[in-house]
């Protein structure tokens, strides 16, 4: 329920348990690390998704839409994301994705010919005697 004492900033904390603020407080944990630790040992660069989960297939695509215009980029579609808008800083990118019942059924499609692959591989090794 919106208060009207509270900035947007804080209700999203509110409403969302404090993850958000949590979340945010890590990565500058991680990032004081980094710099404390430069040169000690190597870094991987790991993208920061954020699932637009709330309302209806259209809610969710508006709000990439939103974001993506608040970061002056383009929202659009492919194969790995689905619908999603994406900002590149250095070498990691923060990744706006929108969960609809398309992409959901999209990536249950590619999980479940990613295990028939596998399994026709394994079968395959056992009756030729190779190891899978």
């Amino acid at each position: 329920m919106p208060n009207q004492h509270m900035t947007p900033w804080a209700q999203a904390q509110h409403d969302d348990g404090g993850y958000t603020a949590t979340l945010a407080v890590t990565h500058e944990k991680i990032a004081a690390d980094l710099r404390e630790h430069a040169g000690d040992l190597m870094p991987v660069a790991a993208d920061q998704y954020l699932f637009a989960t709330k309302g209806t297939d259209e809610d969710r695509r508006a709000a990439i839409d939103a974001w993506a215009a608040e970061h002056h980029v383009t929202a659009g579609w492919d194969d790995r994301y689905g619908y999603h808008a994406k900002v590149m800083f250095g070498p990691m990118s923060e990744v706006a994705v929108a969960v609809t019942q398309e992409s959901a059924a999209s990536y249950v499609a590619r999980r479940v010919e990613a295990i028939k692959a596998a399994a026709r591989e394994t079968v395959n090794a056992i009756m030729t005697g190779g190891a899978a």
